[in-house]
């Protein structure tokens, strides 16, 4: 449960519970103990009553075989408590606390480790009653007694800090609430320094389970003395640990990985995040096995983690020795303002978001924090926007932006439960769409943006800032809701209201009319990127699409009339309209990701790029299409050393999200490009290498030295989880492989507009290097809003990419 493994959790626990009844009885006090085990991790996913049902079985044992004063009957009480604090009648656990309170008094003594932990719950159950004042003492004794017992940098003891600098909040008291938040942060940060190696993953949970806490803390800061410098350097610190998301994570290893070239440390370092990988999937393993009471394999897996125990430790050992930096480049720190302002070109402005939500019990107004540093200025305020809103607004924007959100699913096959669950999410979407434009938009038609939402939220998060930022390069750290908003399509001047139809997107005040923008998924990446050495790759360009599907049909061969280049690659216009999304994997064979929509478009996409860099000419080694578009050529590539050798990679295909790749073959639920699918008798071995689908994890084991990586397929910004963290899927995998920018697409991409948007951008590019990648692409939007056709001033056709990483040069 420390690394958040609690799917795997469960079924153990189930099955240690049965074991122990049946051994021991039902009313046994060792029931109890498998039963309190049992309920604590069902109150983690927020399963209460569940847990509410265990806790009282367990309570009712150990009063029967131990008596009403025993130690073990507090621990059940204090159990029981915590359930019905989130409960419908959270009042009842007060009397049961205090209970519990005199039950160690008595037993244990007023400074025991376990008297705290009461006196933590019960001004937890004051607190949720609006009982500030009663609480806050309680809160103070707990703070004492944790600290005596357990160390001032204890895990424990941050709890608490955090718990009383939210009460202190509350209160209005944000001098207070700031001072206490600090500690709890030193507190967290000294962990993460202690277990900078740690493979288990314990030190990275610790801080992500601190993500609100942290949030909380900027914003005492801020409401306590925004004005003061020192304030302002302990927020964008704290900011910055809040917002670490596993593509920083992945970006900040990608620079320790390369920061000193290819030689021994780089080697040295792959070969130990290689390592921990394996060990990763070899501790998931060893919990399958023994919570299946498979001897056999647990014992299998034990020793293969003993083995990369001893490996790592040798790596460590080697690292320590010959690379004595290494410590400090492992583990990065936030950056300070100054050092960030250093890394910005004149023409930047950096901007970083940060949400922040209400409490578990909603009596601070939520809000959002805003940094913005350049070379001359910094800026620091507060914007009245909550999650619940600015998810709205956000979601709003998208429902005119992504047309697969108004997709009908009546017609969708719905034979199996996961084809009635992808039915439901659809159903979902669409209903959403409809409550939050108050209108039923069909399928065939263009979906209506909101042009005057886009410019109220311009309003709120940038105009603030617009005399400092007007003229500059946007690098922008999203957070939360912010994460799935392409900020280029925010709307910088009231729209017309006498326009109509796509005269009103052709003449509206995009912000991509004024300005480029990059988007980095944490302050850090800024610096790792700038860190990077220039790419040592010399070949211009390798691209991949038009991978062979047949379509619903069956027989739909488009694609097999498209494996190579034709000598009239210029006539874009003749590209066929596919939407590239929608991907409907629900079946455990290859028949049905080989009946994916046929793509036969992006080979035109594909060949004109290299064309116009000048690849084409080796057409066999830079452009793969068709039947040598395949996962197993991409990784033989990669073996042989032949990616890293180009500048640029482009994938022109279907993006799938972790739900839709779902249960194909290996049931690997994770994000994933279609390439060709094998064949249908293709030995069970050989699909591990090739089953047609090159997920996240299997990116992640590429070798690159890209500039760039082109992702012209549907929702690659996508996250692991669906939408939640819209940085942390494909392009996590790829800035772990060694690309230092990449162009992603938010929603699900016309492939004309695809083909529009690459040519266009890597046009302007070729023609003017100093321009950098965000600006390339900014003028591609611009081409194609002003200069395209009626329908190509849409936001859904020129504004699906976002350029992530390094898009100064």
């Amino acid at each position: 449960m420390a690394t958040n493994r609690v799917a795997d959790a469960e079924p153990m626990m189930q099955r240690a519970l049965a074991i122990t009844e049946k051994r021991f009885g039902p009313d046994h006090p060792a029931v109890a103990r498998q039963l309190d085990i049992l309920a604590a991790l069902l109150r983690t996913t927020n399963r209460r009553k569940e847990a509410e049902t265990h806790l009282r079985r367990a309570l009712n044992i150990d009063e029967k075989s131990l008596g009403g004063d025993h130690p073990i009957v507090a621990y059940d009480l204090r159990g029981l408590a915590m359930a019905l604090q989130g409960s419908d009648h959270p009042e009842e656990a007060e009397p049961l606390l205090r209970r519990a309170l005199a039950i160690h008094e008595k037993s244990l003594g007023t400074d025991h480790l376990l008297t705290g932990g009461t006196l933590e719950g019960l001004a937890l159950a004051l607190y949720g009653l609006n009982r500030l004042d009663e609480a806050k003492p309680y809160f103070r004794r707990a703070l004492a007694i944790l600290d005596k017992n357990l160390g001032p940098t204890h895990p424990y003891v941050a709890f608490t800090l955090n718990n009383l600098a939210v009460l202190s909040a509350e209160q209005g008291n944000w001098t207070e609430a700031a001072a206490l938040g600090q500690r709890a942060k030193r507190v967290l940060i000294s962990r993460r320094a202690e277990q900078g190696n740690d493979r288990s993953g314990h030190a990275r949970a610790l801080l992500a389970s601190n993500s609100v806490a942290l949030r909380a803390h900027a914003r005492a800061v801020f409401r306590a003395n925004a004005s003061d410098t020192s304030a302002r350097e302990e927020g964008f610190e704290l900011a910055q640990w809040a917002l670490q998301t596993g593509a920083a994570d992945a970006l900040a290893q990608v620079s320790v990985r390369f920061a000193k070239g290819n030689g021994p440390l780089a080697d040295l370092v792959r070969k130990r995040q290689e390592f921990i990988v394996n060990r990763q999937g070899e501790m998931r393993r060893l919990d399958s096995a023994t919570g299946l009471a498979d001897k056999p394999k647990a014992e299998e897996a034990r020793v293969a983690v003993a083995g990369l125990d001893k490996q790592l430790d040798a790596v460590d050992a080697r690292l320590s020795i010959e690379f004595k930096d290494y410590a400090e480049l492992a583990n990065p720190k936030p950056l300070t303002i100054a050092a960030a302002r250093a890394l910005l070109r004149p023409n930047e402005a950096l901007m970083l978001f940060l949400h922040v939500p209400q409490p578990e019990v909603p009596r601070l107004a939520e809000e959002v924090l805003a940094w913005v540093l350049t070379k001359e200025a910094v800026h620091w305020r507060s914007i009245p926007l909550g999650i619940r809103s600015l998810s709205d607004r956000v979601a709003a924007l998208r429902c005119g932006l992504d047309r697969s959100s108004w997709d009908s699913a009546s017609e969708w096959p719905e034979e199996t439960a996961l084809e009635k669950q992808r039915i439901a999410e659809q159903q979902a979407r669409r209903d959403r769409c409809k409550k939050l434009l108050g209108l039923e938009v069909s399928s065939t038609d263009w979906p209506p943006f909101d042009l005057a939402g886009a410019h109220e939220l311009y309003q709120a998060l940038l105009a603030p800032f617009e005399d400092v930022t007007r003229s500059k390069h946007l690098i922008i750290v999203p957070s939360g809701p912010l994460t799935n908003l392409p900020f280029h399509v925010l709307v910088t001047q009231p729209p017309d209201p006498a326009l109509v139809a796509m005269a009103r997107y052709r003449r509206a005040a995009w912000l991509a009319l004024r300005q480029s923008v990059t988007v980095l998924p944490s302050v850090g990446s800024l610096q790792a990127l700038r860190k990077l050495a220039p790419s040592q790759a010399k070949k211009p360009y390798i691209a991949f699409g038009n991978p062979l599907l047949v379509g619903p049909s069956g027989n739909d061969k488009r694609a097999w009339d498209k494996q190579a280049c034709r000598s009239d690659t210029a006539l874009l216009a003749t590209a066929r309209g596919t939407v590239r999304g929608g991907v409907s994997l629900r079946a455990i064979d290859l028949a049905e990701l080989r009946a994916q929509a046929p793509l036969p478009e992006t080979a035109d996409e594909l060949c004109v790029v290299a064309k116009m860099l000048g690849s084409l000419r080796q057409e066999r080694e830079s452009v793969w299409l068709g039947e040598r578009a395949t996962e197993g050529n991409v990784k033989a590539l990669s073996r042989e050393g032949t990616l890293a050798r180009y500048k640029v990679i482009h994938f022109a295909t279907h993006g799938l999200l972790s739900g839709e790749s779902e249960a194909i073959l290996s049931a690997r639920a994770e994000p994933a490009l279609v390439l060709t699918p094998p064949k249908d008798d293709t030995p069970a071995a050989e699909l591990a290498e090739d089953d047609g689908l090159l997920t996240a994890s299997e990116v992640a084991q590429l070798r690159l030295d890209a500039d760039w990586v082109v992702l012209s397929a549907c929702n690659t910004a996508a996250g692991e989880k669906g939408d939640a963290e819209a940085l942390s899927g494909l392009a996590r995998a790829f800035f772990y492989a060694k690309a230092r920018a990449l162009l992603v697409s938010h929603w699900y991409v016309s492939s004309v507009a695809a083909v529009k948007l690459t040519t266009k951008a890597f046009a302007e590019l070729e023609a003017r290097p100093n321009i950098g990648r965000a600006e390339a692409l900014r003028r591609s939007m611009v081409d194609l809003i002003q200069r395209g056709s009626a329908q190509d001033a849409h936001p859904a056709m020129w504004a699906p990419f976002v350029l992530v990483g390094e898009g100064g040069r």
